[in-house]
């Protein structure tokens, strides 16, 4: 593609331009945040407005490390970041995994690559197949969704 934007180039500057906005992907992002699974309360949720104290900005700073790391292209193999903090709620969690959601798709741009759901919302749409009729989804075709996932943030695990 590179010796194709080149030699457009050496032709006419402006037929260049235009070349390249024709032939360049563009994505609509508009419904990425909505199809991600992440609720209206934590849409609006980012690094910026994330709230630190001595005891969360170690989890902030392995948050962003790992979301500017995380691969664009094949993330296959990629490893998982987990947050724990053992019987305390409020501490910011949800917040942060929804901030990496963001961030992430804000660097990708061929593919939605998170979906976000809570860990019992998970295991009653897998439950839903059980009582499976036709038109509706299989357990296999759930697991295969939830696998293809390139960042699938589970919530609330335990």
């Amino acid at each position: 593609m590179e010796h194709i934007s080149k030699a457009l180039n050496q032709l006419n500057p402006q037929v260049y331009e235009s070349s390249v906005d024709e032939y360049t992907p563009q994505v609509d992002k508009s419904s990425w945040l909505s199809d991600s699974g992440i609720s209206l309360r934590y849409r609006d949720k980012s690094f910026v407005n994330f709230e630190t104290d001595k005891g969360n900005k170690l989890a902030l700073d392995k948050c962003r490390e790992y979301v500017e790391g995380f691969p664009l292209v094949r993330p296959i193999n990629y490893h998982s970041l987990g947050l724990f903090s053992k019987g305390v709620w409020g501490v910011g969690k949800t917040h942060l995994v929804c901030a990496i959601a963001r961030r992430l798709q804000e660097r990708c741009q061929f593919v939605n690559p998170v979906l976000y759901m809570t860990e019992p919302d998970m295991l009653r749409r897998v439950r839903r197949t059980y009582d499976h009729r036709d038109g509706e989804e299989t357990e296999d075709e759930v697991l295969r969704k939830l696998v293809g996932i390139p960042l699938l943030i589970i919530d609330d695990v335990g």
